[in-house]
């Protein structure tokens, strides 16, 4: 159950980055150059997927606190790097983004070394 609570954390935080990205894209595109950056911080602000992507935020910070309860820090926190893996993987899906061959490697060697963690048995 801990182990679920972590990784639902994780998706979490991966998801909400993923809207604050669609976010700021869409405040990009309707935004004035010359508008004032107060502006510009209240009209993100009110946005609603902003809004979501906060509320996604504190679920998976409940999340995380209900998984640390049960979990040695030292095992969960090398699982945050798994969003390493899933941004980049959604911002590819949904924005076209580019992964350089280098950052597909950088991201390989960082699931290797979560999938040790993940299956290292704790002293």
């Amino acid at each position: 159950m801990a182990l679920a609570l972590a990784f639902l954390s994780i998706a979490l935080m991966a998801v909400s980055q993923l809207v604050f990205k669609a976010a700021s894209l869409r405040l990009a595109a309707t935004s004035e150059p010359a508008e004032k950056p107060r502006g510009s911080f209240f009209a993100m602000i009110a946005q609603p997927q902003v809004i979501m992507a906060l509320g996604l935020n504190g679920c998976a910070a409940v999340c995380w606190l209900l998984a640390l309860s049960r979990l040695d820090l030292s095992y969960a926190a090398p699982l945050l790097s798994l969003n390493y893996l899933l941004v980049p993987v959604g911002a590819f899906l949904l924005f076209r983004e580019k992964v350089s061959r280098q950052r597909i490697l950088a991201i390989l060697v960082i699931c290797s070394g979560v999938l040790i963690c993940l299956f290292s048995s704790s002293t």
